[in-house]
C-alpha cells in the first residue's frame, strides 16, 4: 500500500480469534534496488581507491630506495629501514647503531695479512675423541696446510690418569709416544701428514678429574706461553 509516495507495510488482524496480528514484508522485488546497487557499487571503489593509493606508495618507496644518497629528497625522519637489512640514518646512510662508518680493520686483527702465527690451546687431546680434541687438530692441520705456522697446544695427563681417561685406546709413558699416535691418526683419518706442514706440537701438565669429567691445567698456562706464541691465540673450548 503506498500513501502519497511513501511505501508501508499491511498489517492483517486474525479474525476474530484474539490471535497475534499477522505482519506482511515487502517483497524482495518491491525493495529499493536502486539505493542497493548505489551502495554496492560505492563500497567497490572505495576498495578500489585504497588498491590503487598502496600500489603508488610501494611503487614511490622502491623509487627512493633504488636512487643514490645524493638524489634521495631529504626527509623529516632520521631512521628508515628495509625488508632483510638493519635501520639507517637517513643522512649518513650508516647503521643507527655504529658511531659512524665502520672502523678500518687494524693490522693487529687482520688475520688475512702474511705471516700471522697461530697458537691453539684446547683442554683434551687424542685418543679422547672428544670434541675439544678432534676439532683443535684438524684446526691446526687446515691452518698448517694454508702455510700459516701453527703451535697446537695440549693437556698431558699422567700415565696412572690416562687409564681412566682413554681406557683401552692406549697408554703413554711419554709425550713424544703420545704426540706420535696424534701424527698418526692424522694420516690415517684426516689424509694430512702433518710432518709436511708447518705446525708444532707443545704440552702443558694438567690432571683429569672425574667427578667433572674434565681435564684441568696444573697452572697457568698463559705464563707458559713463548715468544713466538703472541700473535694470534685462539681457546678451543675453555669451558670444557
Amino acid at each position: 500500500l503506498r500513501l502519497r509516495g511513501r511505501r508501508v507495510s499491511v498489517r492483517r488482524e486474525a479474525g476474530g480469534d484474539g490471535g497475534e496480528p499477522e505482519s506482511k514484508e515487502t517483497p524482495f522485488w518491491e525493495k529499493d534496488l536502486g539505493g542497493m546497487l548505489f551502495a554496492s557499487l560505492a563500497g567497490f571503489l572505495g576498495f578500489l581507491s585504497g588498491l590503487a593509493g598502496g600500489v603508488f606508495a610501494f611503487v614511490g618507496n622502491l623509487s627512493e630506495s633504488l636512487a643514490s644518497p645524493a638524489d634521495r629528497p631529504e626527509s623529516i625522519w632520521s631512521v628508515k629501514g628495509s625488508l632483510g637489512a638493519p635501520p639507517l640514518d637517513s643522512q649518513s646512510d650508516s647503521p643507527v647503531y655504529s658511531l659512524g662508518p665502520f672502523p678500518v680493520c687494524t693490522d693487529a686483527s687482520n688475520l688475512r695479512l702474511p705471516g700471522r702465527r697461530y697458537t691453539i690451546l684446547t683442554t683434551a687431546a687424542l685418543p679422547w675423541r672428544t670434541g675439544p680434541a678432534v676439532n683443535a687438530l684438524v684446526r691446526a692441520l687446515h691452518l698448517a696446510k694454508s702455510g700459516c705456522q701453527v703451535v697446537l697446544r695440549l693437556p698431558w695427563v699422567e700415565p696412572e690418569a690416562q687409564e681412566k681417561l682413554f681406557g683401552g685406546s692406549g697408554r703413554f709413558e711419554d709425550k713424544a709416544s703420545q704426540e706420535q699416535y696424534i701424527r698418526q691418526w692424522c694420516v690415517e683419518r684426516v689424509g694430512i701428514n702433518s710432518e709436511d706442514v708447518p705446525l708444532e706440537i707443545r704440552w702443558y701438565d694438567a690432571t683429569y678429574v672425574e667427578a667433572v669429567r674434565s681435564i684441568f691445567p696444573l697452572s697457568d698456562v698463559s705464563a707458559d706461553l713463548s715468544e713466538d706464541e703472541n700473535d694470534v691465540l685462539i681457546l678451543e673450548e675453555p669451558e670444557h
